[in-house]
């Protein structure tokens, strides 16, 4: 009777081990070629996805030259008017200083002619 159950357990053993391994190594079509391709029509989708992007891609690159190219087209412009800008604003400032100058000689001679009447004896 033990004999009986040992070659039970082994038995039983061995479809437990052939299970499992069905289970990890997993079934296998006879077509490996068939398993490793998509299907053509899912092929072609594919490939009609990749060709609108990359139609997309290039009109967004010809979008982004054509800016860029519009934007440096401007650039010496811009350059210009800064300069310019820049120019008239050291000349104000020049204007200014030269003002205060002015105004300050203006003001010491008034202060000095002041302090000389001031000093006149009355008629």
């Amino acid at each position: 009777m033990v004999a009986l159950h040992e070659k039970t357990f082994a038995n039983s053993l061995r479809a437990i081990l052939a299970f499992s391994a069905f289970l990890l190594i997993g079934p296998r079509s006879g077509n490996a070629q068939q398993d490793a391709e998509p299907p053509d029509g899912q092929q072609r989708r594919e490939a009609a996805k990749m060709e609108h992007m990359a139609e997309a891609m290039a009109s967004m690159a010809e979008t982004c030259d054509t800016m860029m190219q519009q934007e440096m087209a401007g650039y010496p412009w811009k350059i210009a008017a800064i300069a310019v800008l820049v120019l008239l604003a050291a000349i104000s400032l020049a204007l200014f200083v030269v003002l205060e100058i002015l105004w300050i000689r203006l003001f010491y001679f008034r202060i000095t002619q002041i302090k000389n009447e001031s000093r006149l004896p009355p008629p």
